[in-house]
């Protein structure tokens, strides 16, 4: 509890010390300069602080043995008829209650490398690290009436508001400490759809089929040409992938509707699927539902970018690269399970895609549950190149099938190769 006049004579001395201790641990006094030019403001406040709170907690050590001796000689004082001098203590401290100044045009800002928002909890400990002038003097604030008033600027919420941002987990603990636990995550952000960095122009739609509703015949839909004369997915459970090969679904110009089953890849998660921690690999995922062979799990989400505009790769553990045409080529050596194999390579110009940057997908900062799936020698997931919205066989999506079946509970992974940094 704070520490007022009222309830400790000897509050005075107690600063006094605080603030003399603290300029010989912090060189003002000019005895331990030479130690300290170096040490930035804020550091200073946070030693200054460490040295209050030493003595604060003293101090109510202390303050708390005084109490009960005062309980004791007030039980004695009630006994002798002599309560009077209790009843004026009480009266005083309604008193100084009551007058409370209310400044509606103070405005909150930094001073002193003490950000908007520090709390201090008594006015001594302003004393020690330079805030407050005197440990005497009162303290301007602005009461209940005007906190209506307050607006923020940009929209943005201060520090000082004591309110959980990000919030992921109420409570890590399972209820197992005293008081919660919270998790919480500002820094990876979570998005449905891809994200196009800024300087970096997409191609444009490329022509739709003439379907209507439903792409139901392989010999008239243009998109079913493209894949072989056959369409790669089949209708079970929303459609599943046939075999691994490259894939042309419909697009936003197309004349079959979202019902469609050559647009597997482009509906929302179907499966249940779990993020948590390794003891050895770090975050992974795993599916909640058995997840059957062929089925889309899930689009690998970012940032579209160019891989020389990364400022740092080595140290960027989300990158993935866009390389569906050395795939189609056979570089690489991955495994079966990963391969996206294209039998319609020569309707593609390589000599355009060859002229054009490599890109990639950074998911440090955006993206979603694909991130954290791992890396595994034995995967149960294929790689895929979907392209939809255009052709450019170099900036086409990347959807994870279900290589196997997997049961619920399963680890659930590809064979990234060459495709992900690590």
């Amino acid at each position: 509890m704070p520490f007022h006049p009222t309830e400790l004579q000897f509050n005075k001395k107690a600063a006094k010390m605080v603030e003399r201790d603290a300029k010989i641990a912090l060189g003002l006094d000019g005895s331990n300069a030479s130690n300290v030019a170096e040490e930035s403001a804020h550091i200073k406040v946070k030693k200054a602080e460490r040295l209050f709170n030493n003595y604060y907690l003293h101090l109510v050590q202390f303050y708390f043995l005084i109490q009960s001796f005062l309980v004791v000689l007030r039980m004695r004082k009630k006994r002798r008829g002599a309560d009077k001098v209790d009843n004026k203590a009480s009266k005083g401290d309604d008193a100084d209650g009551k007058a409370k100044i209310k400044r509606p045009d103070l405005k909150a800002m930094a001073k002193a490398s003490i950000d908007v928002g520090h709390q201090f909890y008594s006015r001594a400990e302003m004393v020690a690290v330079g805030f407050h002038s005197h440990w005497l003097n009162g303290t301007d604030f602005m009461g209940r009436f005007y906190r209506k008033g307050v607006h923020f600027a940009h929209g943005r919420v201060p520090k000082c508001t004591s309110e959980i941002v990000g919030l992921v987990c109420e409570d890590i603990s399972g209820g197992q400490e005293n008081v919660p636990i919270p998790a919480t995550n500002l820094v990876m952000r979570n998005f449905k759809s891809m994200k196009v960095a800024r300087n970096l122009k997409l191609p444009g739609n490329a022509a739709g089929c003439d379907c209507e509703r439903l792409c139901r015949d392989p010999n008239t839909c243009s998109h079913a040409k493209l894949n072989g004369s056959d369409f790669p997915y089949v209708h079970l459970g929303g459609g599943r992938l046939v075999e691994a090969k490259h894939v042309f679904e419909c697009g936003p110009n197309c004349g079959c509707g979202p019902e469609c089953v050559n647009r597997a890849s482009q509906g929302e998660l179907k499966y249940r699927l779990e993020v948590f921690h390794t003891p050895k690999k770090g975050w992974a995922v795993r599916s909640w539902d058995f997840i059957p062979a062929g089925a889309p799990v899930c689009e690998y989400i970012g940032v579209l970018t160019r891989t020389e505009d990364l400022d740092s790769v080595f140290e960027n553990n989300y990158i993935f690269y866009i390389d569906c045409l050395q795939t189609m080529r056979g570089l690489g050596g991955r495994a079966d399970a990963s391969v996206s194999v294209i039998q319609n390579v020569d309707k593609i110009d390589e000599q355009r895609s060859e002229s054009m940057p490599e890109f990639c997908i950074d998911t440090a900062s955006i993206g979603n549950v694909a991130r954290f799936i791992n890396h595994s020698c034995e995967p149960n997931l294929c790689i895929q190149c979907v392209l939809s919205a255009h052709q450019d066989i170099k900036l086409a999506r990347v959807v994870l099938f279900a290589a196997d079946n997997i049961p619920p509970l399963q680890v659930i992974s590809p064979f990234y190769g060459l495709y992900k940094h690590h």
